[in-house]
């Protein structure tokens, strides 16, 4: 699947892959060249936090833009997906995870709708504002993990205490203060710098942008490569 995909994303990238509709609505439709870096995104991601190759994933989701996303980062990974019934019975659930243990498959962890939203929406915001800012804000990763930070990504901690320059010029541009809301510039001097300012900034997000898109294209055509059409995916 994977080695097809690959290909067809490379000979047309802005041809149509995921047509889908949001909690509003909303159709949202997705080119193979975003899919495929979304995809590779939450790929990497899942590797940072210990995955690895031909390991177990048990996920909880029925439908929505993130499933097929999860289904072609799990081929990129080379995760083995267990699906379960996304519904509230978590004992059930529970009890079928436990029977799989029993026959040597034993998921590393368990994503359920929440998780899987949160960490599309950590690809979204590497591919668009870089790596470091997508890190700030967290994965909402952490029980599927066995963390008891589930909901921490919605603290506002992270961002808080982000305190790199990129942070930092990514929230005052972002948010359109320039760094400089409100301000009475009384001189041309100031408006100066603060142009300087908001080019700096630019310059920062595009290339932690680039950075990020450069990462994930690489991992996708390596990866592709690796991959066991052997190895039971599903």
């Amino acid at each position: 699947m994977i080695d097809i995909f690959e290909t067809t994303a490379r000979r047309f990238p802005e041809q149509a892959f995921l047509c889908a509709v949001d909690e509003s609505g909303s159709e949202i439709t997705l080119s193979y060249r975003t899919s495929r870096l979304l995809a590779a995104t939450m790929a990497r991601r899942l590797r940072s936090r210990g995955l690895q190759a031909g390991d177990t994933v048990a996920v909880e989701l029925s439908s929505g833009q993130a499933l097929p996303l999860l289904l072609l980062a799990a081929a990129y990974g080379s995760f083995s997906l267990v699906m379960l019934p996304a519904s509230s019975a978590f004992v059930g659930n529970t009890s079928k995870l436990l029977d799989l243990e029993r026959e040597g498959i034993s998921p590393v962890c368990r994503i359920d709708g929440f998780a899987a939203q949160r960490l599309l929406e950590f690809a979204q915001n590497a591919l668009e504002y870089g790596m470091d800012y997508a890190e700030s804000l967290g994965d909402g990763l952490g029980d599927a993990f066995g963390s008891s930070s589930h909901s921490s990504s919605h603290s506002g901690s992270h961002g808080a205490s982000y305190g790199s320059s990129y942070g930092n010029s990514y929230g005052n541009y972002h948010m359109g203060t320039h760094g400089s809301a409100g301000q009475d510039h009384r001189s041309s001097r100031g408006d100066g710098r603060s142009k300087q300012g908001d080019e700096r900034r630019r310059t920062l997000i595009f290339g932690a942008q680039q950075d990020a898109i450069d990462d994930s294209i690489h991992f996708a055509e390596r990866e592709a490569h690796l991959f066991d059409a052997s190895r039971r995916a599903v």
